[in-house]
């Protein structure tokens, strides 16, 4: 027996207005526990209204949502903004455990590292990480009077290169760089890049290109939107070829470490980090550990990768 049209039609209503209001409350369901903040338009979220001044657009909204907002990317990434000093210390320093974890979808930080080293690692590994590292570089020297030396000698330096300009107008952002990246890479690797020769330059315009990107709202594609605009942007060329530049210059760091290396003359952070794994392989906990070759190469990628970016002069 055929219903008439007119009940047909009731139950269509019917079905079509509990379906919307099964994803009116979904939707508020899911957003009534997150921060306030702007709507922006479906799929693509917020981005299109963001500029490449990514610090005055979040001023100007933290004016208007206060200092904890939150929105939607490209692709209905949530964004969660912590725009003051007292939340931010709150959320990373008093619940710093709460907030450990890291994104798992591709982005900047995920594909420059392979979603590895101590800016990616969570949980155990990052604890482990973050507590060796400390206390690695302590021993050579950070925090204490013994880099005076060095630092006062990268001064000097600097100092000279500008007087050399007489007065003329010159980046000086370029030569800060050098001596900021002189005295980490001593330090962590033993040795020193010429401030003109092969390596710095390409190194100083790679670690730029991609730390650029940190500065805007480029930061804010996750995902597939992030995956395609570094395919077929403009500027996804220039990123790329960034990533590739500091992925030869580690892995020139790690071979010339490897055949150099002496456990009973350790030189550096790269040294330590090899004789750490050397100790761990004895023992037979290796492979339990988060001590790999892997995490080890981009362990060192973060020093090379922003002491090396000309935007340290901003």
């Amino acid at each position: 027996m055929l219903l008439p049209d007119y009940l047909s039609l009731n139950i269509l209503k019917a079905i079509l207005v509990l379906s919307v209001t099964w994803i009116l409350l979904y939707i508020w369901k899911k957003f009534q526990n997150l921060p306030p903040g702007p709507w922006g338009i479906p799929y693509f979220g917020y981005y299109p209204f963001l500029t490449t001044q990514s610090h005055v657009d979040f001023a100007r909204l933290a004016k208007k949502y206060g200092d904890v907002f939150s929105f939607r990317s490209a692709g209905g990434k949530l964004f969660v903004i912590l725009n003051g000093q007292k939340d931010i210390k709150e959320v990373l320093v008093h619940r710093s455990d709460e907030f450990i974890g890291r994104p798992i979808e591709s982005n900047l930080l995920e594909w420059i590292s392979d979603g590895l080293g101590v800016t990616q690692e969570e949980g155990q590994p990052w604890k482990e990480h973050r507590r060796y590292f400390l206390q690695t570089v302590k021993n050579f020297g950070f925090g204490k009077l013994e880099i005076e030396g060095t630092i006062h000698e990268e001064i000097k330096i600097l100092k000279d290169d500008l007087l050399k300009a007489q007065g003329e107008p010159t980046d000086i952002g370029f030569h800060v760089t050098y001596a900021v990246n002189s005295v980490i890479v001593q330090v962590m690797f033993a040795r020193k890049f010429e401030k003109y020769g092969s390596v710095f330059p390409k190194l100083a315009k790679a670690a730029h290109d991609l730390i650029a990107v940190f500065a805007d709202q480029r930061f804010m594609l996750v995902g597939l939107p992030f995956r395609l605009s570094l395919q077929y942007l403009p500027w996804g060329k220039d990123v790329r070829e960034g990533r590739m530049v500091l992925k030869t210059v580690v892995q020139e760091i790690i071979e010339d470490h490897i055949r150099s290396f002496d456990p009973s003359n350790i030189r550096d952070y790269v040294d330590s980090y090899l004789l750490e794994m050397e100790n761990l392989k004895e023992k037979g906990e290796l492979e339990k550990s988060s001590f790999t070759s892997e995490n080890f190469c981009f362990e060192i990628h973060q020093p090379i990768f922003l002491t090396a970016s000309k935007t340290m002069k901003k």
